[in-house]
């Protein structure tokens, strides 16, 4: 059965770590090499939380854990100093006796990267469409943080406001 067991740690492709409190009891090499070891050795029977999460990111797993949460998503720092957004799913399991946590390790960063530009894309959408409607009625200038706008001398004659008009703030 062990040999078994070893078969689909390491067939994953996804990070996997079983560990106690944060000490590693057994990982894949997919999870040493997320963090930038090259080796699954380097890890094993070491405490990794103190090294590769921030305090916030302890802070947070503590929190889901309390909650009782399974799937969450926190930022780790590999050995290099690079930060990369996971996704973790995880629960407590029978290991020799004990009950420490296994847990999939998931590197998310494309699918960030991929959030992030889609995002991007609906404010531009949001600031065409907006210059689109101005255009039609005159708007010349428009903040969209802000939320200020000016409009063409034109516009304010439309409107009826006399060519030197200017708002009071």
């Amino acid at each position: 059965m062990h040999n078994i067991y070893k078969s689909l740690l390491n067939f994953s492709s996804e990070g996997i770590v079983i560990h106690d409190n944060g000490v590693v009891l057994e990982a894949n090499l997919v999870f040493a090499k997320l963090l930038g070891y090259s080796s699954i050795d380097d890890i094993l029977n070491k405490q990794l939380f103190d090294i590769h999460l921030s305090p916030e990111y302890r802070k947070k797993i503590t929190d889901y854990l309390l909650l009782k949460k399974t799937i969450y998503e926190i930022e780790i720092t590999t050995l290099n100093g690079n930060i990369i957004p996971i996704e973790i799913k995880s629960e407590i399991i029978n290991y020799h006796g004990k009950s420490p946590r296994i847990a999939l390790i998931k590197d998310i960063t494309d699918t960030k990267k991929t959030e992030k530009r889609l995002l991007e894309n609906e404010k531009q959408k949001t600031v065409e469409k907006t210059t689109s409607i101005g255009s039609k009625v005159g708007l010349h200038k428009h903040n969209q943080l802000t939320k200020e706008f000016a409009l063409s001398k034109e516009k304010l004659k439309t409107f009826g406001f006399p060519k030197d008009y200017s708002p009071k703030n």
